[in-house]
């Protein structure tokens, strides 16, 4: 490695999902048509994100993590 020479980045590029995307997905999973771990794999995520996913959709929108916050 030389000093002051960036390495490239071996990581993937993170994708967000938007809402009509995860409420696609949600449909989807919620038809029955297939499992968490097959949605996992034809979108490229770990299953935990697509049981978070998941749980949003559920919550309803807006999403907790994304409720405006007011300030004085």
């Amino acid at each position: 490695m030389v000093v002051g020479v960036k390495e490239p980045s071996l990581t993937l590029p993170v994708l967000r999902q938007t809402r009509i995307d995860i409420q696609r997905l949600a449909t989807e999973y919620e038809a029955g048509a297939c499992t968490q771990r097959e949605l996992a794999q034809r979108h490229g995520v770990c299953v935990g994100t697509i049981r978070n996913w998941l749980k949003r959709h559920r919550a309803g929108p807006p999403y907790p993590s994304r409720q405006p916050r007011l300030t004085d």
